[in-house]
């Protein structure tokens, strides 16, 4: 086949692709997971812009109970992405149509949030030590059983 005639047989070949591969990008917004943040520290930091080489991950929203915190990562990041800010995880975690949130707040903190998170149906990603108390931690386990929660500690 000449490539003229190549071209003609394809000229409705745009017109059939959809406008993720268009535009670019490597997977469909329907297979991408959807991820909040919680707590913006330093370490949550390096795992943003980690998720960032993961095409299958998109971030939505982030939150730190630390309002200038939420502030810097929205003017660096989250503007652009179209990221929504919050100061409360729970109004996060009820507001947002989440499938997985990084937690990576202060050790006090954690558990709280990952378990409101899992009886939300969300799963989780949590910074380690996971809780404070060996008794915590075996709440955090129950609560991912009981909720099938996919929940990994890192």
């Amino acid at each position: 086949m000449k490539r003229r005639s190549f071209l003609k047989s394809t000229i409705a070949f745009p017109l059939i692709l959809t406008s993720f591969k268009l535009r670019g990008d490597s997977t469909p917004p329907s297979e991408q997971v959807c991820i909040g943040v919680i707590g913006l520290g330093g370490r949550a930091q390096d795992l943003v812009k980690t998720s960032f080489n993961i095409p299958e991950i998109r971030i939505t929203a982030i939150c730190d109970c630390f309002k200038p915190r939420v502030d810097s990562a929205m003017q660096v990041f989250g503007k652009a992405k179209g990221w929504k800010p919050y100061t409360h995880p729970l109004e996060m975690l009820d507001k947002e149509k989440l499938d997985g949130v990084i937690v990576a707040t202060t050790t006090h903190a954690r558990g709280w949030v990952s378990a409101h998170a899992m009886i939300r149906n969300i799963d989780v990603y949590m910074e380690k030590p996971m809780a404070l108390t060996v008794e915590e931690g075996r709440t955090l386990v129950e609560l991912a059983r009981k909720y099938k929660r996919v929940t990994q500690v890192g």
